[in-house]
């Protein structure tokens, strides 16, 4: 460094050599087919793969409130049927409404 610094490089005889391991011809053969996104699954995988499972969840659920208000609108008009079904129907509701 200090030879380069003071300007008494002037051909490159002036430069040291380079060690075995990094010389040009030892060092071609060595290449790996390292690609961006196995770099990128190995690194951030596993919070994509868990972020995606609850954006799944959330999905679904917001496609179920919808059908269960359906539901309990038809069960509201034809008002015969259980105590459970309406309690069902209307858990099914409150849940999907409040995961979303």
């Amino acid at each position: 460094m200090k030879r380069g610094y003071n300007s008494l490089i002037i051909d490159l005889n002036d430069l040291c050599s380079l060690p075995f391991a990094l010389l040009p011809l030892r060092s071609s053969g060595v290449q790996h087919h390292r690609r961006l996104s196995h770099a990128l699954m190995k690194n951030f995988g596993r919070s994509f793969f868990l972020l995606g499972i609850l954006k799944i969840l959330g999905d679904g659920l917001a496609f179920g409130g919808p059908i269960f208000l359906n539901k309990l609108i038809i069960y509201m008009e034809e008002s015969s049927g259980s105590e459970q079904k309406d309690r069902d129907l209307r858990r099914g509701l409150l849940l999907s409404s409040i995961l979303i």
